[in-house]
Formats: C-alpha cells, sequence, structure tokens
C-alpha cells in the first residue's frame, strides 16, 4: 500500500514530521530535489506543510559532499531562499557536517571547526553526544585510555558534561577488532569504570565482533 493510500485510509493529514521523515529515508541529496519532492507532498496531500530544521538537516546528512563550513551556507541559504524560511542550523546540522568532513577527527580541529560554524550563522549551537560520538568514530584512537582522554578534552574545550552512551563505546569495538569476546568485555569493562557508567553491550556490539 502506498504512503498517499495508508493516510487517506487512516484519515489521518501527514505533516512536517510525516515529510521530514520521508526525506530523512530518501535518496534526496541538494535543495532542488528536496523542493520537488516537498511541494508534491503538499500537491498530494493538499497541505501547506513547511520545511524546518530537522528537513534541512536529513538534507546535509544525506550529502557526504557537503563537509564545509563554506558548502553548507551555500547549501542551507539555497534551502532557506527556495521555502522562504529562515531557518536556523542546529546541533544535529552540525554534527552531520562533522561527520561528514573526514579532515576533522581531532578534539581541536572540531572545537575549531565548531566555532566557525557559531560565528557563520550568527548561532549558539552546543555539541552533545551525536557530536563526540561523529568525532570519536573517524579518530585514530582505540584503546580505552584514549577514549577518555580525547572526551574529556571534548568537554573541556566545549564546557559540557556529556556522557558516552553504547554508540561511543561501539566505535572502540570497530577499531580495536577485538580477537575475542574476552578482550572485548575487558575493554568494555574498563569504559564503564573510566567513565563510570554503566552501558550494557547491545546487538551491535556483538554483531560488530
Amino acid at each position: 500500500m502506498s504512503i498517499i493510500a495508508c493516510f487517506a485510509e487512516a484519515g489521518v493529514v501527514p505533516n512536517v514530521v510525516t515529510y521530514s521523515s520521508l526525506m530523512a529515508k530518501s535518496a534526496i541529496s541538494n535543495p532542488e530535489e528536496l523542493e520537488t519532492a516537498w511541494n508534491g507532498l503538499n500537491d498530494r496531500f493538499k497541505t501547506n506543510a513547511q520545511p524546518n530544521v530537522v528537513t534541512f538537516s536529513s538534507l546535509i546528512a544525506n550529502n557526504s559532499a557537503i563537509s564545509t563550513a563554506e558548502e553548507l551556507q551555500i547549501a542551507w541559504d539555497d534551502l532557506n531562499d527556495r521555502f522562504r524560511t529562515n531557518v536556523k542550523p542546529d546541533t544535529v546540522t552540525y554534527s552531520s557536517l562533522i561527520a561528514n568532513n573526514s579532515a576533522i577527527s581531532t578534539a581541536e580541529e572540531l572545537h575549531m571547526e565548531w566555532n566557525g560554524l557559531n560565528a557563520r550563522f550568527k548561532t549558539n549551537v552546543q555539541p552533545n553526544a551525536l557530536t563526540y560520538n561523529s568525532l570519536m568514530a573517524k579518530s585514530s584512537i582505540s584503546n580505552p585510555e584514549g577514549f577518555q582522554i580525547e572526551w574529556h578534552s571534548l568537554n573541556a574545550r566545549f564546557k559540557t558534561n556529556v556522557q558516552p552512551n553504547a554508540s561511543t563505546y561501539n566505535s572502540l569495538v570497530v577499531k580495536s577488532a577485538f580477537p575475542t569476546l574476552k578482550a572485548l568485555e575487558t575493554a568494555w569493562n574498563s569504559l564503564n569504570k573510566r567513565f563510570k557508567t554503566n552501558i550494557q553491550p547491545d546487538v551491535v556490539t556483538y554483531t560488530i565482533l
């Protein structure tokens, strides 16, 4: 059953959340494609939904070619012009850019780029676990001690108190290639002890192993 038929049968009118979810799962990666798809949805459902920061951020996440502050600004300004909006980027937007930029792999580089983004867009956005995880996944660090040092450096630079999560620890598992379950458990317990957390391995952890 098509999405149109599903909504029609349920008697539900889709909104910006519906459309943004669809955009996030699509292969749409440039403002022109997004505008065409969005207008098509409004026409089909006879709505007048306006895109928001979630919509625009999903485009950035879908387009790995957008990896610098300048490229982000060009795409973002284009989106606001096309939809006649004044949407400001947020943590997800900037985190997606950091994930796209292979040149950013240390706390110092992230701090410099983040400050540049806030200055360029006149925002005061703070990074979160998603941001730090994006960086840790790209870094060359592959041991618990190094992870702890880099994570604390991030919190110190940004004056945050962000705690790691399962995704953080899983990024270490990916890079360390632990040969046995016991080796994984030893490293995982070390991370929990260092960060004073009680995070349990999940299905992703064991799948990686």
